[in-house]
């Protein structure tokens, strides 16, 4: 097997910089989210979704999980959508678990 090149090298380093400045730049919002008791549903989901593209990291998908827990209390059924999401997400990147 050919191992990759410098230029997926390079795009694969930068993806992980994009994925640290998500977790960096989504935690205060998350956790205010979440702190403030926020109602406003479709600020919620539209933050899942946001979040998750960065699934892939674990930290990124804790925080995810959190913010879902928070939304399970304002709507059960949404929370479970968003939570089968990351999971079937999780199923497609590790087909053999």
């Amino acid at each position: 097997m050919k191992p990759p090149s410098n230029s997926l090298l390079k795009v694969l380093e930068q993806f992980g910089d994009l994925e640290k400045r998500a977790l960096d730049a989504y935690t205060p919002l998350v956790n205010d989210l979440i702190q403030s008791e926020c109602r406003d549903t479709n600020l919620i989901e539209r933050t899942l979704d946001h979040l998750l593209g960065f699934a892939g990291d674990a930290d990124i998908s804790e925080l995810y999980r959190s913010l879902c827990k928070y939304l399970a209390t304002l709507d059960k059924e949404a929370a479970h959508y968003y939570t089968a999401k990351l999971s079937k997400l999780h199923s497609e990147e590790n087909p053999d678990r």
